[in-house]
């Protein structure tokens, strides 16, 4: 072969190398090129695996090859023979093999039917194998980092994904919300928007009752028939366990047809929540309360957007379940109110001042005082003298119902002391105490009030504390332990308004209560209507027969308290005995 032909062949095959293929066109195109020029039957390329698998940063090793491509493709390739030779030639049935070593990368077999290349030629290509060599480890990083973006790439977008949607549902959570606000906003501009609230009605009994993988199954359905009625007018978000918002965009020009447009969404939302949900094996009516919002472009404090929302939400739970209802800025001045009241209460609280008990009696049938029942008062500055009604769901609202409930117990001890050192009279038994749900489920309720009666010096028989039924929700075995322990004690335990929650009677079967007070409801007409005096007689029955006591609540008249005098009612208390007054006035009265 003449040197120019030499030259030739080294320049072509050089410049099939190139630098900007990605390996397997690289490998492909050098394969043609060779096959053509050296008159080759095939063409195979072992690579290291280091190479291929961790981008050469490891040592390689010739005992870990991988054959990665072959010209023609054939099923059974010429097998590589490792070598620290640069170039290595055998025959192999009628073919004579040329290995060429890629430093770094792995080897080059070059197959050649009946005539051998020359051993000029075969030294000219030891320099194109070094160059193509240093291309194949350069393709091989450029393609990792290629691969180490697109794989970051994917990663950010993953992560950005996660943390604006909600994992259970799919849908957008707060963060999501926010960044779709802000866009929605950009993109109007004399169109108005507007934001759906929606908090479902007794999601909580269902995740209590049944678990949370059933909730979970009812959050899932709930969803999908929010995205069926919003289709693609809108965004859905969930924002916590059982608070869903829908983000509707550019409605319409006009304000008033925005908010028709959102609130009749929220009817047809209504409408079809009456239908039963499924979740699981189970199927559930779930209502929802929902407040509309209507916004347009210049208004861009998105979470005052939500939380107006959220203010015309709870105004629609307020009212009744399953309504949807719109903001309006008189409804932001009603919650001002209502955070005033609630850091005033706040501040009452934990200061101790403000407060005061009144005590109201409890009688006998022979009109003597046997009881008092004590009921706090919230002495407000601007109001005045408030009732338990008007400030203790509030202060359970904020979580301080456990200091106030403290407060009203030591100061209800340190007021019947005092009257039992001035003397008591004979008939007078106990002072009865309201307790709250959420004290009673203090862990430690019980020794706390073991502590409290020893600290006042105050016999715990001569103690009764009351708890209304609608307290007991959910497990109720850990409250009947906490009373059992309570009447071990000697402290009597009584259901206050028996009669107006769900289950009455099944409290009176399992709770360990030794007073039954039965609500005024069923006190009213008892004197004049004949179901309303069979009923509380059947009530005193039912008392006697599961041994507990009977006190007869609301009395207003002397015509009410004879007819259940007469049925066999040994404990009144209403109106018509006294009105809540200072324990030393009450006692004062009845002594005299």
């Amino acid at each position: 072969m003449q040197p120019f032909q030499l030259i030739s062949i080294q320049h072509e095959l050089a410049m099939a190398i190139g630098q900007d293929r990605k390996l397997e066109e690289l490998l492909g195109q050098f394969s043609k090129t060779a096959t053509r020029r050296l008159g080759l039957a095939g063409v195979s390329w072992y690579l290291y695996d280091t190479l291929l698998a961790n981008d050469g940063e490891e040592d390689v090793d010739d005992n870990n090859l991988s054959h990665f491509f072959s010209l023609p493709h054939v099923a059974n390739p010429v097998a590589a023979n490792p070598s620290d030779e640069p170039s290595k030639t055998w025959q192999q049935g009628g073919f004579w093999i040329y290995q060429l070593k890629l430093p770094k990368a792995g080897y080059l077999l070059l197959v050649r039917k009946s005539k051998p290349i020359s051993d000029a030629v075969i030294a000219a290509l030891l320099p194109i194998a070094e160059k193509l060599a240093q291309s194949i480890v350069g393709c091989v990083e450029h393609e990792a980092l290629l691969r180490s973006n697109r794989l970051l790439t994917e990663a950010r977008q993953r992560l950005n994904h996660q943390l604006q949607h909600d994992d259970l549902t799919g849908t957008l959570n707060r963060h999501g919300l926010m960044a779709q606000l802000d866009q929605c906003t950009q993109r109007q501009t004399a169109s108005f928007g507007a934001l759906l609230f929606l908090d479902l009605d007794r999601f909580k009994w269902v995740n209590d009752s049944f678990g949370h993988h059933v909730g979970d199954d009812l959050l899932c359905s709930i969803t999908q028939l929010l995205q069926l009625l919003t289709g693609d007018k809108g965004l859905i978000a969930r924002l916590s366990g059982d608070e869903f918002v829908i983000l509707l965009n550019s409605t319409h020009t006009d304000r008033k047809e925005a908010e028709s447009i959102a609130l009749e969404l929220g009817h047809r939302i209504n409408e079809r929540l009456i239908s039963p949900m499924k979740a699981g094996r189970h199927q559930f009516q779930i209502s929802a309360s929902i407040g509309v919002r209507v916004f347009n472009a210049q208004e861009t404090d998105y979470a005052l957007i939500l939380r107006d929302a959220d203010i015309a939400m709870y105004q629609s739970k307020a009212h009744r379940n399953n309504r949807t209802v719109l903001y309006r800025p008189e409804m932001s001045e009603a919650l001002d109110q209502k955070l005033d009241k609630e850091r005033e209460l706040r501040s009452a609280i934990l200061q101790g001042r403000g407060f005061k008990m009144m005590y109201q009696a409890q009688v006998n049938e022979q009109g003597n005082i046997s009881g008092a029942e004590a009921l706090i008062r919230w002495d407000h500055p601007a109001e005045g003298q408030l009732l338990p009604d008007r400030f203790i769901s509030l202060a359970e609202d904020i979580g301080i119902m456990r200091e106030l409930g403290a407060w009203i117990v030591k100061q209800v001890l340190a007021d019947f002391k005092v009257a039992m050192n001035c003397g008591l009279p004979p008939s007078f038994e106990r002072i009865s105490i309201n307790i709250s749900p959420n004290q009673l489920e203090q862990r430690n309720f019980v020794e706390w009030l073991t502590d409290t009666l020893q600290r006042f010096d105050v016999p715990a028989e001569r103690v009764c504390l009351e708890l209304t039924e609608n307290g007991f929700v959910g497990n109720v075995e850990p409250i009947i332990q906490k009373i059992r322990r309570l009447t071990e004690l000697g402290v009597h335990v009584a259901i206050d308004d028996f009669g107006k929650g769900y289950s009455s009677l099944r409290y009176l079967q399992e709770l360990p209560i030794d007073i039954v007070k039965i609500d005024k409801a069923f006190i009213r007409g008892v004197d004049n209507d004949a179901r309303a005096a069979n009923l509380s007689k059947s009530i005193l029955l039912l008392c006697h027969a599961l041994n507990m006591k009977a006190v007869a609540e609301g009395i207003e008249t002397q015509a009410e308290a004879d007819a259940l005098i007469a049925q066999g009612y040994q404990r009144l208390q209403g109106f018509l005995y006294s009105r809540p007054e200072p324990l030393e006035a009450l006692i004062a009265r009845y002594k005299s």
